[in-house]
C-alpha cells in the first residue's frame, strides 16, 4: 500500500531534530514584515533534495506564509511550479556513499506571484505581528520496501543571495497501514 506523505504535517517533529541548521534558524528568527515587502516574488526558489526512489509531487508543493498579528492569524499558501529536476547519481565518500537523489528547483506559479503581491501590498497597511514561512511538498507512491525518506529543503528569497537550508538531510521514517 503506498501513501501520499505531506511535510507540512511533519514540520513539528522535524523542527525538534537537528536536521534544521542553527543558523537558518536565526537567519529567519530576524525576518519581518518589512523584509517580505522587499521579496521580489518573481526571484524565489525552493530547492528540494530527494532521495532515490522517493519523487516530491511537484503540484502539491508550496510555500506557506503566516501573519499573525493582534487582529489574528492568516495563512497564505503559493503554489509553486517546476524550474527544473536533476537526477544524481550516486557520489562515494571516503566515508560512506551519498545515495542517488533528484534535486527539483521550483518557483512562484504566476497566480502565487500576483497574490504574494497582493500580501505584500496589504502589509503596508498592517500593524506589525508575527510572521512564520514554510515550504511544504508532497511524495509521490513508494515501493512497500521504503520504509525512510530522506531530503533537504532550501529557501532562495532573491537571485543575489544563497540559498537558506530549512531541513537538511532529513529523515522521516515511513509508516504505513497495515
Amino acid at each position: 500500500m503506498s501513501r501520499t506523505f505531506s511535510l507540512l504535517s511533519l514540520i513539528l517533529i522535524l523542527t525538534s531534530c537537528a536536521s534544521v541548521p542553527f543558523s537558518t534558524m536565526l537567519q529567519l528568527s530576524s525576518m519581518d514584515e518589512t523584509d517580505l515587502i522587499r521579496i521580489n516574488p518573481v526571484e524565489v526558489r525552493a530547492k528540494i533534495d530527494v532521495e532515490e526512489p522517493a519523487q516530491v509531487d511537484v503540484d502539491k508543493t508550496k510555500i506557506t506564509i503566516e501573519i499573525e498579528n493582534s487582529m489574528g492569524a492568516i495563512l497564505h499558501k503559493f503554489p509553486l511550479v517546476l524550474v527544473s529536476s536533476t537526477q544524481l547519481p550516486t557520489e562515494q565518500g571516503f566515508f560512506s556513499d551519498s545515495p542517488a537523489r533528484t534535486e527539483y528547483i521550483l518557483k512562484f506559479s504566476e497566480t502565487a506571484i500576483e497574490s504574494f503581491e497582493h500580501v505584500q501590498a496589504s502589509l503596508l497597511n498592517q500593524e506589525e505581528g508575527q510572521m512564520s514561512l514554510s515550504v511544504g511538498t508532497s511524495f509521490g507512491d513508494l515501493p512497500e520496501e521504503v520504509d525512510v525518506i530522506t531530503f533537504s529543503i532550501h529557501l532562495k528569497l532573491s537571485e543575489n543571495e544563497n540559498y537558506i537550508t530549512l531541513f537538511d538531510e532529513a529523515a522521516v521514517d515511513i509508516k504505513r497501514e497495515q
